[in-house]
């Protein structure tokens, strides 16, 4: 989202332009709204917004000096100004400074909305720029590495953000793979959405293309071994189907193919994710989340499946009681067993039974 910050000393001015404007429907995150100057040089660190709308006559340091000092700092930054009739010799002295635009005051909520539409553009289209660059250098030092190259992409707008990963991910009919590299990320954790966002703007959303991605790396200078990794991972995907494999869980996905197989052929047994997580010695969460990318189910989903799979074929036989066929398949409690079959067949194992006219007696 596109961060902004108001500069105002008027209250009724500042809480008008708060309210006035529809921010996140914009996309915008309004992140500040401050009374001074000084009150936003103070902050404007921590915020690094996108946008600044401040008033140009204000006491002390005005909105001439803000936008002087605000550029320095941040030369992307897109100032609005805001001024009043007959102070267009300060307009012409902001546009000269870098400002973005300049507001007659009272402000016209067509036209700040206008304004700010044509600011959201120019960001976008900038960012666009910017990334399309890093990535190309990206692209260059993986297939050519060398100081030269790394030494161009660190000095890159994009390139003093750690941590990264590589994605790749190569779609229906395509002759090569194609790759992208994840910047900003604090863990792992932070790779779905970052990758669903590049997969909606670079990708057949329609597809389920398997996508590839390498472990985090620290450094630009990683970036040739993530390449190779995220092509190791991609590889590994395109023959189990769509979805993301990570790197890291390659190591362990040879453990889980064993762990659906063992549930597969031992489904009556008490098989529980905390027992199979210690036996792997890994978390129950990243357990699930590699049992899942391996089946497409829950553990829990394909136990259960397998589970009333049999006893459906159990129940076809009418020398076998229920209680018989619960117990077979892994349930000790025959109401229990009852609830589950019915959940996942839609009737009880009795009215099964009836509507395949198999007779107990």
């Amino acid at each position: 989202m596109i961060k902004m910050m108001i500069v105002d000393d008027e209250y009724i001015i500042r809480e008008g332009l708060k309210t006035m404007i529809p921010w996140e429907r914009l996309g915008i995150d309004l992140q500040a709204v401050c009374s001074n100057a000084y009150e936003a040089l103070d902050i404007i660190n921590t915020i690094e917004p996108d946008i600044m709308l401040t008033d140009i006559r204000m006491p002390g340091m005005d909105g001439l000096e803000l936008t002087e000092a605000g550029l320095a700092q941040y030369p992307q930054l897109k100032i609005i100004l805001l001024t009043g009739f007959g102070e267009f010799q300060y307009a012409k002295q902001a546009l000269t400074l870098g400002a973005f635009d300049i507001l007659l005051k009272p402000t016209d909520e067509d036209e700040l909305l206008r304004t700010l539409q044509k600011a959201l553009e120019a960001i976008r289209k900038e960012r666009s720029e910017r990334e399309s660059y890093f990535q190309l250098l990206c692209q260059q030092y993986m297939r050519q590495p060398s100081e030269a190259s790394l030494d161009r992409l660190a000095g890159a707008p994009n390139a003093g953000e750690p941590h990264y990963a590589v994605a790749s991910w190569q779609e229906p009919g395509a002759q090569t793979a194609a790759f992208y590299v994840l910047d900003s990320l604090a863990s792992e954790g932070d790779i779905p959405a970052k990758l669903a966002e590049v997969i909606s703007e670079h990708a057949d959303e329609e597809t389920a293309v398997p996508v590839g991605v390498s472990e985090l790396l620290a450094s630009l200078r990683d970036l040739p071994e993530g390449g190779y990794q995220a092509t190791r991972a991609l590889e590994h995907q395109m023959q189990h189907g769509g979805g993301i494999m990570l790197y890291s869980m390659m190591n362990h996905m040879a453990e889980i193919l064993k762990v659906v197989d063992r549930v597969d052929r031992n489904f009556h047994e008490p098989l529980t994710v905390a027992k199979l997580a210690a036996e792997l010695f890994v978390s129950e969460g990243y357990f699930s989340k590699m049992f899942k990318n391996a089946t497409g189910k829950t553990f829990t989903d394909y136990i259960t499946e397998k589970r009333i799979g049999k006893a459906k074929e159990l129940l076809r036989d009418p020398r076998v009681k229920t209680y018989e066929v619960a117990l077979t398949v892994g349930y000790t409690d025959q109401r229990y067993f009852s609830q589950v079959f019915k959940k996942a067949v839609g009737m009880t194992p009795r009215e099964y039974r009836e509507r395949e006219n198999i007779s107990t007696s």
